[in-house]
């Protein structure tokens, strides 16, 4: 699982967004709005984690239990697959 290498992680006016940049700006019109949870897998993704070591680590950043941060990193994986932000 990697992040497509043409987008990047930028907070203007204390939001995150994800920006497309060269050809993925020509497939992907627009930006990409995350939260603080997305924020936090992003650079998890960065630093070339896969989905289980994602949730292992944020379960100790987060007070959460593990079933619904579980759900909710696998819609946000979802969410970028489908925008074609995360290869496999």
């Amino acid at each position: 699982m990697r992040i497509e290498k043409n987008v990047i992680l930028r907070e203007i006016a204390g939001e995150y967004i994800l920006i497309p940049t060269g050809s993925m700006a020509l497939k992907f019109t627009g930006i990409f709005a995350i939260n603080e949870l997305g924020v936090s897998v992003w650079k998890l993704l960065e630093d070339g984690k896969e989905e289980g070591e994602i949730i292992s680590s944020l379960m100790q950043e987060y007070e959460v239990d593990e079933e619904t941060l579980t759900a909710d990193v696998k819609d946000f994986l979802q969410s970028l697959r489908e925008k074609e932000l995360l290869l496999d």
